[in-house]
């Protein structure tokens, strides 16, 4: 093996990452209790090998995730990307139903799907990215006096359909380093039969802003985003 591939497996020195927190928008603007939610710190790390396989661990304040890429930088590769968000008493997705007061409440926000990432020939800056991740949003409530289900428990498990779109676009500003700025749309689906509270929200999206500095050997190494 050549001492320079040695390197990317073992130590990766190639690779140092940055990132600004996603910004949740105000979507209730006006709404007695709405709050936009926190702010959230993502960090993203990761080995990829040689061959163009990446895995990678991701943390936020909100959720855990994990990823396997395939890059086949500079044509197009495909990656299959699965996350888990665990949100602990948090009014991030549903700000104007005074979440902020439930802290007995727990949304798990589940989503998997394919991520293209699509590079042009050498010589052009442009990466950009798509995603389209679905799954589901699993909501479980303790006796929150808020919250009822349509039979009027207080104490209920609800699992609504959900959906994520995410697009990356960035620019490589050095011969390792690619600077994105990415979108995301997260839509949650219910029916005005799962709960009398949800019954006036038919559904939901909630998006988020990121901005982050990639900075990766093309060839291998390890990725790191905070």
């Amino acid at each position: 093996m050549r001492p320079a591939r040695l390197t990317f497996l073992s130590f990766g020195l190639l690779l140092v990452g940055s990132a600004i927190a996603p910004v949740r928008a105000q979507l209730a603007a006006g709404a007695p209790g709405s709050d936009p939610g926190p702010w959230s710190m993502e960090a993203r790390a990761g080995l990829v090998w040689p061959a163009g396989v990446l895995a990678d661990f991701e943390r936020m304040a909100g959720g855990t995730g994990f990823g396997v890429d395939y890059r086949a930088l500079p044509r197009l590769g495909v990656r299959v990307d699965a996350g888990v968000d665990f949100l602990l008493g948090r009014n991030a997705p549903y700000p104007d139903l005074l979440m902020a007061s439930v802290p007995s409440m727990t949304l798990w926000n589940l989503r998997i799907g394919p991520v293209l990432w699509l590079t042009p020939p050498d010589g052009s800056p442009l990466v950009v990215s798509v995603a389209l991740l679905g799954g589901a949003t699993i909501m479980d409530t303790d006796d929150s006096g808020i919250f009822a289900s349509a039979d009027g428990s207080r104490d209920f498990t609800h699992t609504y359909p959900g959906m994520d779109g995410v697009v990356w676009a960035g620019l490589r500003v050095g011969p390792q380093v690619v600077v994105f700025l990415s979108g995301r749309a997260r839509g949650v689906f219910t029916s005005r039969t799962d709960t009398e509270v949800f019954g006036r929200v038919s559904s939901r999206v909630d998006p988020a802003g990121f901005a982050s500095a990639w900075v990766f050997p093309l060839q291998g190494g390890v990725r790191v985003l905070f």
